[in-house]
């Protein structure tokens, strides 16, 4: 039971996560060699400056290419289901996630939709931000 309820946990957390691949991400270092995983059950990072300093010690080498991510609440347009999914920026919906409106938590991101009004427009999606160095 208690490996369920951290298993819920990681899986709504927040925080910094290295990717190695294509929805694949850090998990663990086991018998020397690279675990991953998705992104709910990567290893997370309480900093950016925590999951750089890893990524420099223990993944940077040939062949390999550790993107820090930042896991994140965003708002999505309603309208985005049908077609290409537009994220808001704070002022308006734009297509990169990379320009979106972070959240680190569903309750602040819930606090902010309430205040600006946004909820009929938009629907919450916890997201990896790629984080630019």
């Amino acid at each position: 039971m208690e490996q369920k309820k951290e298993w819920i946990e990681d899986f709504w957390r927040t925080g910094y996560a290295i990717r190695l691949g294509k929805d694949q991400y850090f998990q663990e270092i086991r018998n020397k060699r690279i675990v991953t995983a998705k992104i709910w059950k990567a290893a997370f990072f309480q900093s950016l400056r925590e999951a750089e300093i890893f990524a420099q010690k223990h993944l940077w080498y040939t062949g390999m290419d550790p993107q820090i991510c930042y896991r994140a609440w965003v708002l999505v347009s309603i309208e985005s289901e049908e077609e290409q999914e537009l994220f808001w920026n704070g002022k308006q919906f734009v297509p990169e996630l990379g320009k979106a409106k972070l959240f680190s938590s569903s309750q602040e991101m819930q606090t902010y939709v309430k205040r600006l009004g946004l909820s009929r427009q938009t629907y919450p999606e916890l997201l990896p931000v790629e984080k630019n160095r």
